[in-house]
């Protein structure tokens, strides 16, 4: 998953815990193991609605008939409750826009961690290792980061 889809998910779960007025969220929570019912998922749902100004009926309409045309059983109330707060939760975590400056920050902070465990685990010579400006070469695609070694 990349730097920015991550953030954008941090950002969703920080609104759906505030507003919802949870202490924490599930462990592993995610799109699939939203809960049913009960305070998160009835925040997911007016997050939602706030968002794209779409009636919740609608979507799981629209999401009942998908499930229908997929399968030759019938569909269980369930199923399209289960199907529609992955849709609603992969929808909003989708229209979140990462600012590039947040990415930056992001790879100045991991090439801050990578220098530290490398002086702190790895026994490398602080005065060996240099952090460059990650702002003049961001890749907003990738989440990794570039070591260079000069040996003396």
């Amino acid at each position: 998953m990349s730097d920015a889809r991550e953030l954008a998910v941090a950002q969703l779960h920080q609104q759906l815990l505030e507003r919802s007025a949870q202490d924490a969220l599930p462990d592993n929570f995610s799109a699939s193991n939203v809960p049913l019912e009960g305070p998160l998922a009835s925040t997911l749902e007016t997050l939602f609605s706030e968002t794209f100004s779409e009636s919740i009926q609608d979507e799981q309409q629209r999401i009942r008939a998908q499930l229908q045309n997929n399968n030759e059983e019938p569909v269980t109330e369930q199923q399209v409750t289960r199907a529609l707060h992955i849709a609603m939760y992969n929808r909003l975590s989708d229209s979140i826009t990462i600012a590039e400056s947040e990415l930056a920050a992001l790879a100045q902070e991991r090439g801050k961690r990578v220098k530290a465990y490398l002086v702190n685990q790895a026994q490398v010579e602080a005065g060996r290792l240099f952090l460059l400006n990650s702002r003049e070469h961001l890749q907003s695609q990738s989440s990794s980061v570039e070591l260079s070694l000069q040996a003396d």
